[in-house]
């Protein structure tokens, strides 16, 4: 019949007429009648098909269509269907293939970043931030590595600090003792008259009372570097804290012939040390006794500015060179500002200044023209 003759043959048979499947074996024949559809491949050479035709009211008709097609065939048929596959898959993969070269570069790229940024830390350099945005677990490696990098390099400036100030401490503690040694074995020499020996005592007990401020002064500023320093809060009348401390500036300028004035506002009130308020002011005030003129003018003024207590010291002294001012609140720097007192100061006054207010979470500005005067104003929270 025909299947042998067309590559697609389609044969519709009745039930009846056996003799037009007289080609296939009666196994195979029984399957196809058996009224439900298959597919038979027991054939390497073929591959058959069949289902059977049921009429509209749902049962047998008795007729089957049967597709009897050369296997070469069937694969001639797909060999498109199989070349889009293969190309597919090598797309898929190529596709895959970039893929995880983006994603492996994407996570390895921060990983990289922080190597390098672990060698630049070996090399002993902590200015070393690593700037870098994921989004995701990466991100919390690189926050934890900034901390890390911005904890020693906050560890190293308190170690460069200490050792600063122990250096300059050192410096600083020779020069009266080297005073003392000398006196002492001046006043040893034989046949020192006792006016003499009088003399060396009293510059004894002069540089060893320089001694004991400077020692005073150092362990406070040991102590505020550590923390250790408590301070006393508690409402202070600022008011009549300056109105005193006005008092106490005309006392010290008094054998200069240097006019003090005051400009004091009434009902200032702050929440503070006063004992430190105390110094602080003091320490502006004697300044300005120090370095301005016989003759000259100091200025103190209180008053609430925006939330905050203003309040600063002004004279008409020989003032700051602009090269000095960025330095003056560094410890033991001395500007070369002349005077008969200008070699007594240690350099520490106003540093100690600059920590109360810092203390109190206040601020202090500096305006100071040379051969004109200066003012120090300082701006600390209102009560």
């Amino acid at each position: 019949h025909s299947q042998k003759k067309k590559d697609w043959n389609r044969l519709l048979a009745h039930q009846e007429e056996e003799n037009l499947l007289h080609d296939y074996p009666p196994a195979m024949v029984n399957r196809i009648l058996s009224g439900s559809p298959g597919t038979i491949t027991e054939d390497p050479s073929r591959v058959i098909a069949y289902a059977p035709l049921f009429s509209g009211g749902g049962g047998a008709s008795g007729h089957f269509l049967i597709a009897d097609v050369p296997t070469a065939t069937v694969f001639e048929a797909i060999r498109p269907l199989q070349t889009l596959f293969i190309l597919g898959l090598l797309g898929i993969g190529a596709l895959s293939a970039l893929c995880g070269h983006w994603m492996a570069r994407r996570f390895l790229r921060p990983i990289q970043q922080l190597i390098a940024g672990t060698n630049i830390l070996r090399e002993g350099n902590l200015n070393y931030t690593l700037v870098l945005q994921t989004r995701d677990e990466i991100q919390d490696l690189v926050d934890s590595f900034n901390a890390m990098v911005a904890h020693w390099r906050e560890k190293r400036g308190l170690e460069d600090k200490m050792r600063q100030f122990i250096t300059d401490a050192s410096h600083e503690l020779r020069t009266p003792l080297a005073v003392l040694r000398g006196e002492v074995e001046l006043g040893l020499k034989a046949g020192a008259s006792p006016s003499r020996c009088q003399e060396v005592l009293v510059s004894c007990a002069t540089e060893i009372e320089r001694l004991s401020r400077l020692v005073d002064t150092l362990l406070l500023l040991s102590n505020a570097d550590a923390e250790k320093t408590a301070l006393d809060f508690k409402l202070v009348n600022f008011t009549r804290v300056m109105e005193e401390m006005a008092e106490q500036a005309r006392i010290l300028a008094e054998n200069k012939g240097i006019e003090v004035t005051m400009v004091n506002e009434p009902g200032v009130a702050l929440l503070a040390d006063e004992m430190r308020l105390r110094q602080l002011l003091l320490s502006l005030v004697d300044n300005a006794v120090k370095f301005t003129p016989p003759g000259g003018r100091i200025s103190l003024s209180c008053r609430p500015v925006d939330g905050q207590a203003e309040f600063g010291v002004s004279d008409t002294g020989i003032g700051i060179e602009p090269k000095d001012l960025p330095h003056i609140f560094d410890r033991f720097y001395r500007a070369n500002r002349g005077g008969p007192d200008a070699g007594s100061s240690y350099g520490l006054g106003l540093t100690i200044c600059n920590w109360i207010v810092e203390s109190h979470r206040g601020t202090m500005d500096v305006a100071s023209t040379p051969g004109k005067g200066s003012t120090f104003t300082v701006r600390l929270p209102l009560a």
